[in-house]
């Protein structure tokens, strides 16, 4: 990890958030794109994690190794901090959680605790799933009115005008 020349300018504004950390300066992050989204909850779905953010280490077969790889892949993918930059960069990757190994293994190094890196992973994984619900919230609406057809409305006639007219005693 090293120090910034010029601070990153990052934005007060969604996709950007920031994170308070337990004896640590406010750390900036970005939800990722929707392509790496799917690829980050795609390893928290398979890494049997149960609400809360705690391991099921009755279904789990993972290791500590393969949890602390996913918190380094979340926190790697979303980082945008502004004035410390991971030197760990994603394309030398071929591998999602080889990835997040690494990003842990910087941030153990720079003097991050687990419970440090724990607390800005938890928080990163909120915000992503909570954004992700919302777009495919945003998209299921989109679909349920997309594509209806209006409904036609009846010709008016001065006939079936007089027989609907509340009170005029057509009825």
């Amino acid at each position: 990890m090293k120090k910034r020349d010029v601070p990153k300018e990052v934005p007060d504004r969604r996709p950007f958030f920031v994170v308070e950390i337990e004896d640590l300066d406010p750390h900036h992050m970005r939800i990722p794109s929707p392509a790496r989204s799917s690829q980050l909850l795609k390893a928290l779905r398979d890494a049997h994690l149960e609400e809360g953010l705690e391991l099921n280490l009755e279904t789990a077969e993972e290791s500590l190794e393969d949890i602390t790889a996913l918190q380094g892949a979340v926190i790697g993918t979303s980082w945008a901090h502004r004035e410390l930059e991971l030197e760990t960069r994603r394309r030398e990757f071929e591998n999602l959680l080889d990835y997040g190994t690494a990003v842990y293994e910087e941030l153990w190094d720079e003097g991050y605790t687990m419970t440090q890196t724990s607390q800005l992973w938890a928080r990163c994984v909120e915000r992503l799933v909570g954004d992700f619900i919302s777009e495919k919230e945003v998209l299921d609406r989109m679909g349920f009115t997309k594509g209806r057809a209006p409904t036609p409305t009846p010709p008016s006639t001065s006939e079936s005008a007089t027989a609907e007219t509340p009170g005029s005693g057509n009825a």
